[in-house]
């Protein structure tokens, strides 16, 4: 099991406010994002176990919970007011982190409409985003050592895009891979559906032009549509949002 154990246990407190004065967690604002208005991203250092210290284990908490609950006080706190807790068992201001069918994330609790809020693991850190689109938001983090080796490239990327994204890699096939691997999950994410209903070979990768913090693209689904978004560099690995 994943487990996460703050340096300050105070952030899992009722009514504190957490947050910046937890160590090993990170909050990136993002705004105006591309397609979209304000979209928040925070990450944190994952244990790779619960914690050896049998005194600290009450303080456990899980860590997409604790993001959730992280990102929605942050989240309060630039767009104001607190509204109704949208569930009579919780407390205004707090909200309880579900998944429908599909294991597509939502807000139990937060006023209507909340925001989206979409996961992923990279590397030894769990990255999550909330953003004000509640018909989708996708969130993927993805590193080139995932397609070292001898990663079957045709299996998931067309031979095209994976010479373009080159481009933007300087040259690196695993760096290039790793971008658009996050990319094409994000998009999918962004859906509600992952990789339940489409293979990563039935979405292309066309980067539409720089954007400050990184680079802008379309995602085509065949028969489907267009699903737009960012990826920027952080942390080793290539972090992709997009906006369903």
């Amino acid at each position: 099991m994943i487990g996460f154990l703050p340096t300050s246990i105070s952030a899992l407190l009722p009514g504190s406010s957490g947050g910046a004065g937890v160590s090993g967690v990170g909050l990136e604002v993002l705004t105006p994002f591309p397609h979209g208005g304000l979209i928040l991203v925070a990450s944190m250092e994952l244990f790779p176990e619960w914690p050896q210290n049998p005194q600290h284990c009450r303080f456990f908490q899980d860590p997409k919970d604790f993001l959730a609950n992280y990102l929605w006080r942050e989240w309060m706190a630039r767009v104001g007011g607190h509204g109704s807790p949208g569930d009579p068992g919780l407390q205004p201001g707090e909200v309880v982190l579900a998944a429908d069918n599909l294991g597509k994330p939502f807000l139990r609790g937060a006023p209507h409409p909340a925001p989206a809020i979409s996961f992923s693991r990279g590397g030894s850190r769990l990255w999550a985003a909330l953003g004000g689109a509640p018909s989708g938001l996708g969130l993927d983090a993805a590193s080139s050592r995932e397609f070292a080796g001898g990663y079957p490239w045709h299996r998931v990327f067309h031979d095209l895009e994976l010479e373009h994204s080159q481009k933007y890699t300087g040259g690196d096939r695993p760096e290039a891979a790793a971008l658009l691997w996050s990319a094409k999950e994000a998009a999918v994410k962004s859906l509600g559906c992952a990789f339940h209903f489409f293979g990563p070979r039935h979405l292309r990768v066309r980067f539409a032009g720089p954007w400050p913090q990184g680079l802008l693209w379309q995602v085509i689904l065949s028969g489907v549509g267009v699903v737009r978004g960012a990826s920027l560099r952080r942390e080793g690995v290539w972090l992709s949002l997009a906006l369903g």
